[in-house]
């Protein structure tokens, strides 16, 4: 009774109650089960704290070298298939950028009668959307799935024990926040990429033109996007040196502002022109975040043949020395000249 007590007016402490109910029962069933007279108490703890020892020792041998599960190990390897999905959404992206969207197929309209159901069992059609943007909704909801299970396994990850110290609880919280961040900027460039005011004439004024540019972006935030996923799976030393996709932006923003037709304000159809460079400008924020997820690997991975990526850039770097003796050779040959 004091036990159902505890589990119907102490919510809190439940779960304390149905373990001493549980452990009263198997104790009863095993003193009735054995059937000796003079079975003691402590005879019976002791069977029952060696059968629970034997057991717990089995069951971390299974899950240790046998069937190992930790947390910590999905948790990377989820962050590394993240990664990887955010490439190819981003390279999706790159596609709708360059062809557009395609139209919704007329064919895949539905009609509805008096007896279909307002709200079709199974699936949510969207006759309105095009194929592609179906494909894009469908990506994007499958990587919030993905944040949502990386979030569990990073709580789980303060139940394992961990012989070489605490687990790096803050810097993977950052690391998923960062991820987040990212899977929104995308979500917006989505949205402007897939407008309806995307046209061939505009696609033409302003794509086709700084086309070598935009191979050179998109192809350095593929490499970024790949670069942390390796590291997250291989845990090794990442490059001091990390894919320029910034600077690539930065030339292909440049080269948009550079266009005559930019120049002389000319472009047919209102402001529609700005969604390029929304496009274009929306980039600095992912690929900021690119470079932060990149800085963060790097402390906490390290850099590769050197301590940190101010050593690596201080090898390029011309010293006082050097600069005294290139003015000093600079004048001789001066002087010789002379």
């Amino acid at each position: 009774m004091p036990c159902f007590w505890v589990i119907t007016q102490m919510p809190a402490y439940a779960q304390s109650g149905r373990f001493i109910l549980l452990t009263y029962n198997l104790t009863c069933l095993y003193a009735y089960n054995q059937r000796e007279g003079d079975l003691t108490p402590f005879t019976i703890a002791y069977r029952r704290s060696t059968s629970v020892i034997l057991g717990v020792v089995w069951a971390a041998i299974v899950s240790r070298y046998w069937w190992p599960y930790t947390a910590r190990r999905e948790l990377r390897i989820g962050l590394s298939d993240f990664c990887l999905d955010l490439s190819y959404l981003y390279s999706k992206l790159v596609t709708t950028y360059s062809r557009g969207v395609d139209p919704p197929d007329p064919d895949e309209a539905v009609v509805q009668d008096e007896n279909e159901p307002l709200l079709p069992l199974g699936a949510t059609r969207h006759p309105h959307l095009s194929s592609s943007v179906r494909q894009f909704m469908a990506m994007e909801i499958h990587l919030q799935a993905q944040l949502g299970t990386l979030r569990e396994l990073l709580a789980q990850t303060r139940n394992e024990p961990r012989l070489k110290g605490p687990f790096a609880f803050g810097f993977y919280a950052e690391v998923l926040l960062s991820c987040e961040r990212m899977l929104d900027r995308l979500h917006s460039m989505r949205c402007v990429t897939t407008r309806d005011e995307w046209d061939n004439g505009i696609r033409q004024a302003f794509v086709v033109p700084v086309n070598p540019l935009r191979r050179e972006m998109a192809g350095s935030v593929i490499l970024y996007f790949y670069t942390l996923s390796a590291g997250f799976r291989l845990r090794t030393p990442m490059p001091p040196y990390l894919p320029p996709a910034e600077r690539a932006r930065q030339r292909l923003v440049e080269a948009i502002r550079s266009l005559d037709i930019v120049r002389r304000r000319s472009v047919r159809g209102g402001g529609r022109h700005l969604l390029f460079f929304a496009y274009a400008l929306a980039m600095q924020e992912v690929i900021a975040e690119l470079d932060y997820l990149g800085g963060l690997l790097q402390d906490a991975f390290g850099v590769i043949s050197q301590s940190t990526v101010v050593d690596f850039e201080n090898l390029f770097q011309v010293s006082a020395a050097d600069r005294a003796v290139n003015g000093v050779s600079a004048g001789r040959r001066v002087d010789g000249v002379v």
